[in-house]
């Protein structure tokens, strides 16, 4: 209940910005529920809201933005899903002729894959999102 009551105490004054410490931390499953779609709505009405937590899965669940910092440096700053593809598994594929990277680029791209190259070396194919979970 202490979490509620803090959660409503900073939003008495309206505020146009909204800084949260792990909101869900101690919360049962139907309040941390109920907090995160208070955050989202709050979010989708034009308050800025910035919620720390170590919880990747959490943060996703409300966020559009994500800003990592470890021990004072930045990690990453960018759209939640950016660091979320990043996480997919990916395929990596060598090719004996660099032709042969376009063949397997083009099947991947017909089945739905994004495949790139860096190097002209490698191809890097991710897989589905389902993949990854």
């Amino acid at each position: 209940m202490r979490q509620r009551l803090g959660i409503a105490a900073a939003l008495l004054p309206d505020p146009a910005l909204l800084v949260l410490d792990e909101p869900a931390n101690g919360l049962d499953p139907a309040g941390i529920i109920e907090t995160r779609n208070l955050l989202r709505g709050l979010a989708d009405q034009g308050v800025t809201v910035f919620v720390s937590s170590h919880l990747l899965g959490e943060v996703e669940q409300i966020s559009d933005w994500l800003v990592m910092i470890d021990h004072g440096r930045l990690l990453f700053d960018g759209p939640i899903g950016q660091i979320l593809d990043r996480q997919r598994p990916k395929l990596v594929v060598a090719a004996e002729q660099s032709g042969d990277l376009a063949t397997v680029a083009g099947l991947a791209a017909e089945a739905g894959h994004y495949a790139s190259t860096a190097d002209g070396r490698f191809l890097r194919v991710q897989a589905p999102a389902s993949f990854a979970r």
